[in-house]
């Protein structure tokens, strides 16, 4: 059982990486649609987010440096922690009217401190849990990313509203220094699990290379490709829809921040408490149906059917099971990665799944404009779908040669 003091550990590291992060990927969007942006351009900037997709690049310097008196993860999460709120806190002087190109390059810049520090904070979760608490660790992970994100996207939207930009920056500056208090307190153990050729820089490529070469990867990385693309094809263009539908950004912020991530929030929790009853692999395949599902209750309201009021009902349903899908597929993540390159493993499939969404969400305003929001949400709801067949597929193909999943057999059975 976890204990209290790793889940508030865990919970303020990721509340800390869902504020920066949930003002830039929510409520930016539907700002910039206030501001008359046109799709396709709100679209593109799912592209600042690539950081995180090529983030794999400098995970081995997360797994050969470090200081173990300091802590060896703590060590880098804390600097970039304080980095991110003078970022924050620069941000709130500018004027976004007058200088969005300015606000693109902070958008930038935090979504690449924040991929850094989230190879460091997963790797601390992984070398912390036990294989039992993997499920209700990412529980936790996921739902205080949407605590964060409920700050950072949706309150953030209703303090601007009345009080302007400035104020929502400072506001999100200081309650990311008040999270960054646990992690600066906590004694991290030293690190013992490394290998003996970890800090020779000939090692560094090959941390990469190993984590491509293990059993079964090439059809994981499809799975990790295709899983949740659909769910990044329709969220992006979820806000525009929004705007368009004619709600105000106090009622966005309303829908998406509060109950939205709330319900993700209870799907969070619920996924964790219930993941090692149902397994490992049924629960990639429930959760992986029911978030594609009520992705396409959103086509409904584009086509016109139903009130405002469905909308709130489709949002909570979609983020409930988003979540629930969240947990059983980082639990999958952490299973399939090493002890001794826990970041460089850990965070290659973290890259896939983030090139794969990016690129995807990337092209999702040229898809609206082109053919509407009505298809547009079908298409992500048959996309996610193939990638529950696909991961069906790869685990078929694990069983026929006896191996099962390669890391931790027992804890992946059905």
């Amino acid at each position: 059982m976890m204990t209290l003091y790793k889940i508030s550990l865990l919970t303020s590291l990721y509340v800390s990486q869902g504020l920066p992060h949930g003002f830039f990927t929510q409520a930016l969007p539907v700002l910039l649609r206030h501001y008359h942006f046109s799709l396709a351009a709100i679209g593109l900037t799912s592209l600042l987010s690539l950081t995180w997709a090529f983030k794999f690049v400098w995970s081995p310097l997360v797994d050969q440096h470090g200081s173990n008196r300091f802590g060896y993860r703590k060590s880098w999460i804390v600097p970039l922690q304080l980095m991110a709120v003078l970022l924050l806190m620069l941000t709130s002087l500018i004027n976004p009217q007058h200088a969005p190109m300015v606000i693109i390059s902070m958008a930038f810049l935090a979504n690449l401190i924040a991929a850094t520090q989230d190879v460091a904070t997963d790797a601390l979760a992984i070398d912390m849990l036990t294989p039992e608490e993997r499920g209700i660790g990412n529980g936790i992970q996921i739902a205080g990313y949407r605590i964060g994100m409920i700050l950072g996207g949706g309150v953030v939207l209703m303090v601007f509203d009345h009080f302007g930009w400035g104020s929502a920056f400072l506001m999100l500056s200081m309650l990311l220094l008040a999270g960054s208090l646990p992690i600066a307190l906590y004694q991290e153990p030293p690190r013992l699990v490394q290998s003996a050729d970890m800090h020779d820089r000939r090692r560094y490529g090959s941390l990469v290379l190993d984590s491509f070469r293990r059993p079964h990867m090439g059809l994981w990385l499809v799975v990790l490709m295709t899983y949740k693309a659909g769910d990044s094809l329709g969220s992006v263009m979820l806000r525009p829809f929004l705007v368009d539908r004619g709600l105000q950004l106090a009622d966005i912020g309303w829908m998406i921040g509060t109950i939205g991530f709330s319900a993700g929030l209870g799907g969070a929790v619920v996924g964790g408490l219930v993941l090692n009853q149902v397994g490992r692999t049924r629960s990639m395949i429930v959760f992986g149906l029911m978030h594609m599902l009520s992705m396409g209750l959103y086509a409904l309201s584009a086509a016109g059917l139903g009130t405002v009021g469905w909308l709130y009902v489709f949002c909570a349903s979609e983020y409930f099971a988003g979540s629930l899908a969240s947990v059983a597929l980082f639990a999958h993540m952490m299973d399939r990665s090493r002890v001794e390159a826990s970041a460089t493993d850990y965070t290659v499939q973290a890259s896939t799944l983030a090139f794969a969404t990016n690129v995807v969400g990337a092209t999702s305003g040229f898809l609206a404009g082109s053919v509407g929001y009505t298809v547009l949400f079908m298409l992500s709801a048959a996309l996610g779908l193939a990638g529950v067949a696909i991961f069906m597929l790869m685990h078929y193909v694990q069983s026929l040669d006896g191996k099962g999943l390669w890391a931790l057999k027992r804890y992946t059975e059905t």
